[in-house]
């Protein structure tokens, strides 16, 4: 059965909130029963990760959840105590998010053609497609690079770069 988790951390406006800096600890997480202490009439900025889990892992629901939520909340506390939420933004299927703005981090590709010779550049995985509906992961471009393609041979091919972990492409 499915599971829901959610992982909350501490972030601070136009951070580039993304699973990539969450693994690597870059974002101060929440922990049930810390004692945590919010300013009063001080505007902060909370991340917020979730997704579903097949498994809960040996620490509860705080492991990696491979349909990613990722989005923001903007927070003010007044004085009785009452949280008041001032804007947020999500981002599904994304690489990341920036706080504070609704702008998604995806996946991007470029291309520049010398001669018969077209150089791909890509941030993640590259997948090319002969008609645009069925999608195959070119087997020796690596993650994240470069790719040359030698037009003159090639015929006629689409690409797209892809985050591998996307449940969906």
């Amino acid at each position: 059965m499915d599971k829901i988790g959610s992982r909350t951390f501490l972030v601070k406006r136009n951070d580039v909130f993304s699973l990539e800096r969450i693994r690597a600890g870059q974002f101060e997480e929440l922990q049930l029963d810390c004692g945590y202490v919010f300013p009063v009439d001080k505007i902060f900025y909370l991340g917020i990760y979730t997704g579903t889990t097949h498994q809960i892992p040996d620490e509860g629901l705080y492991g990696d959840y491979p349909d990613p939520l990722l989005g923001w909340i903007k927070l003010k506390i007044q004085e009785d105590g009452t949280w008041i939420m001032l804007n947020s933004a999500l981002g599904y299927k994304c690489k990341g998010i920036i706080v504070g703005t609704e702008e998604l981090i995806v996946p991007t590709i470029s291309y520049q053609v010398e001669g018969k010779t077209m150089t791909l550049t890509y941030s993640d995985s590259l997948y090319e497609s002969a008609d645009g509906q069925t999608w195959t992961k070119v087997p020796d471009a690596e993650e994240g690079g470069t790719y040359a393609v030698d037009i003159s041979k090639s015929g006629k091919k689409l690409y797209c770069s892809i985050m591998d972990d996307a449940p969906s492409r």
